[in-house]
């Protein structure tokens, strides 16, 4: 095991086929103990930044609703996957791709990335195997329909509901709901939604490749679903003061530390998420906060090129290594700017 944490192989992605280059990637070098090192074609930069960014993208790509992966809200008109109550599989979504989900958590586990995937816990119920989830918890507008107004369904044919194709009496039967069969089409509506074995077992065999997942049993299904998603916190002074290294040009006494410092402390939730996009390519911090944060975030000087003032400069970051480079400016209102 020792051996194994310390192995890692280098993977080259293309931002223009990066869905299909992930697959293949994951189907690959996905289970076991190895640890990836994601690099884009034709692009400087690789380790934990470009490997975070790569995951980030990923996940955004399962979300598009074409792919057909999760449940979603069909009034938000987004082409990705939105459910109030987080995501949950569509009773028809291939189980290959479920595969592939659980290589993705596990390799986000064991390398201490996070994905922006809004999990709804009762995925996390479903696949432990801890009772089925109630379907209020996955669909709430399903719910209310099966189980308030069934009548309203009386005419329909046997499919799942918004998935024609998704037959739920026997292979070429064809009928409709009536009064006298609606409490077995409401039952059966219930059980596809929250009995998916093939996705469970899919999921559970990828996932149990790189984490035991009976190791996994201490933690709830809320806590997964952050450990999976990290967490969307704001960062405190405290933060500031003893989880960021001060580097090459700069001490805790600098100005424009202090301008920093400050100006991080008046962002929103919201502006404070995008500045941790900009540092680490993703926009949620691990479980902790910034003192989770692996490289550790470090703040050096960046020196103006082809005859700028540092002024006219704007900051850059190394995501690879979590490191900021802000250039001296002159005033807060500008580092602000």
């Amino acid at each position: 095991n020792n051996r194994m944490n310390s192995m890692r192989v280098k993977c080259h992605i293309r931002r223009d086929s990066l869905f299909e280059d992930g697959m293949k990637m994951l189907k690959a070098v996905g289970p076991g103990l190895l640890r990836i090192d994601v690099f884009f074609d034709n692009e400087e930069g690789i380790g934990a930044g470009p490997t975070q960014e790569f995951l980030t993208l990923f996940s955004k790509e399962l979300c598009r609703t074409s792919r057909g992966v999760w449940r979603y809200d069909s009034t938000s008109n987004n082409e990705l996957a939105f459910m109030e109550k987080g995501l949950f599989p569509k009773p028809d979504a291939d189980p290959k791709l479920f595969y592939i989900l659980g290589l993705l958590f596990g390799k986000a586990i064991l390398m201490d990335m996070i994905l922006p995937l809004p999990m709804n816990p009762c995925f996390f119920r479903l696949i432990r195997g801890d009772g089925n989830p109630i379907i209020y918890d996955i669909d709430e507008q399903l719910a209310t329909s099966l189980d308030q107004y069934p009548e309203g369904l009386i005419g329909l044919n046997f499919t799942y509901p918004g998935l024609p194709n998704f037959e739920l009496c026997k292979k070429g039967e064809k009928k409709e709901v009536t009064k006298k069969n609606l409490k077995e089409y409401v039952e059966l509506v219930k059980k596809a939604t929250i009995e998916l074995p093939d996705i469970v077992k899919a999921f559970r065999e990828a996932f149990s490749t790189i984490i035991q997942w009976e190791t996994l049993k201490i933690f709830s299904d809320e806590e997964l679903c952050l450990l999976i998603e990290g967490q969307n916190v704001l960062i405190k002074p405290e933060d500031l003061k003893n989880h960021v290294d001060i580097s090459h040009g700069y001490d805790e006494n600098s100005p424009q530390i202090k301008f920093l410092f400050e100006t991080i402390l008046e962002m929103n939730r919201d502006e404070q998420t995008l500045l941790i996009k900009f540092i680490t390519g993703c926009a949620k911090l691990p479980i902790g906060g910034l003192q989770s944060l692996k490289p550790k975030l470090t703040i050096a000087l960046r020196v103006p090129i082809d005859g700028q003032k540092p002024d006219e400069c704007l900051p850059s970051v190394l995501t690879c290594a979590n490191y900021l480079k802000i250039p001296k400016y002159s005033s807060k209102k500008i580092l602000k700017e």
